[in-house]
């Protein structure tokens, strides 16, 4: 009778069994990771895992995750996310794009030819009632309550915002390592022959085992209108290396070298996916022409390359993003709009129109759209 596998956790080195064993996904979770992975690392490994290095990447990654509107698999969307404006207006960036303030503002200063200048903005129609409220009680002698009843609540707009990205380190870095050695896992590529990134991942004072890698693009024909996260393995027993290759929202490019030592068969495998939708795609990466010198600069984290090189990996992945955003809050907005034409015309869905309701309907459903339909030709101008 064959003998069943033993496997021995990634992290803590504990045989794994049935009652430790865990699901672990190949790319995080939080940043749109699908693909899942048995015994790998242990339950207890798992979720100190997750609660640290994990963690750490996702609040790396956080303005692409809320931005993109990368939901779980539960379909939870990803947590909002605090944005600073140019001008110090702090804000929260949902997912989708939807931006809310961070709390009512509120202003009351008296002029100095008699009177007062009473301004502020609220997140909601009710908050903006609270405060109308409020107001009534103060200044018992003037009636807020026609301006309760002409409320327009638009989106927040914060003009021009700083956004401060940094990705990597200690934490962050050892999610992305784990990733490749769950990704090599997946393969069939044994632990054992990923001594070096295990060792790493074992001792905190291993030297890393991975480098940013910027020096020169990995991709072939690189998607030019996709955002994807990629993992990929290569086994080269001629120079006695296996590395891989992590890539996230076409900013992050990671070189881990996992064994050099290895003496397996000659590998080069990827997984590929849409983190918007969890869409598997086919992409390939040239890791074989890395060169030893290139292999060198990973292992001495000098392969970041220059300043420039960093700016072209933004000015590749920006637009893409916004461009999926844009789609998004399209779609949301036509949705929505249709929703509330129908609930005003009393329609329900999948009802015939006749042609006088299917004007109505249209009619509506124009002027529903045309705040968001503004603030779109405002932003081209």
């Amino acid at each position: 009778m064959d003998k069943l596998p033993v496997y021995q956790c990634a992290l803590c080195g504990e045989s794994i069994a049935m009652e430790n064993d865990s699901k672990e996904h190949i790319v995080p979770l939080a940043i749109g990771g699908r693909r899942k992975v048995r015994n790998f690392i242990c339950r207890d490994c798992n979720n100190r895992a997750g609660h640290q290095w994990d963690a750490e990447l996702a609040k790396q990654f956080s303005w692409f995750s809320a931005v993109l509107d990368i939901k779980r698999e539960s379909g939870t969307p990803a947590p909002k996310v605090k944005i600073t404006t140019i001008d110090q207006q702090e804000v929260y960036l949902h997912a989708g794009g939807r931006l809310e303030l961070t709390k009512p503002t509120f202003e009351d200063v008296a002029l100095p030819e008699g009177g007062r200048q009473i301004s502020f903005r609220a997140r909601t129609e009710r908050e903006a009632k609270r405060i109308l409220r409020g107001l009534q009680c103060k200044y018992p002698e003037h009636d807020f309550s026609s301006m309760a009843e002409g409320l327009v609540i638009e989106s927040t707009t914060p003009g021009v915002f700083k956004a401060e990205f940094s990705f990597g380190g200690e934490f962050a870095g050892r999610s992305i390592v784990k990733t490749a050695i769950a990704m090599a896992h997946s393969i069939g590529i044994p632990q054992w022959q990923c001594d070096y990134a295990v060792r790493y991942l074992r001792n905190e004072n291993a030297t890393p085992a991975f480098g940013e890698f910027l020096a020169r693009d990995l991709i072939v024909d690189r998607p030019d209108s996709k955002i994807f996260h990629v993992v990929a393995i290569a086994g080269d027993p001629v120079h006695k290396r296996l590395f891989a290759y992590v890539e996230y929202f076409g900013l992050a490019r990671f070189v881990v070298h996992l064994s050099l030592d290895y003496s397996g068969d000659s590998i080069q495998q990827s997984y590929a996916f849409d983190p918007t939708t969890g869409e598997e795609i086919e992409l390939q990466v040239d890791l074989i022409s890395l060169s030893e010198s290139e292999h060198s600069l990973v292992l001495n984290n000098e392969a970041a390359s220059s300043f420039e090189a960093r700016m072209a990996a933004f000015e590749y992945a920006m637009p893409i993003v916004f461009s999926v955003v844009r789609a998004k809050q399209n779609q949301q907005a036509i949705g929505q709009a249709l929703e509330d034409a129908c609930i005003e015309l009393g329609l329900h869905p999948g009802q015939e129109l006749d042609e006088k309701t299917a004007k109505q309907l249209a009619k509506c459903l124009t002027n529903k759209l045309m705040p968001h339909l503004l603030h779109r030709i405002r932003r081209r101008h």
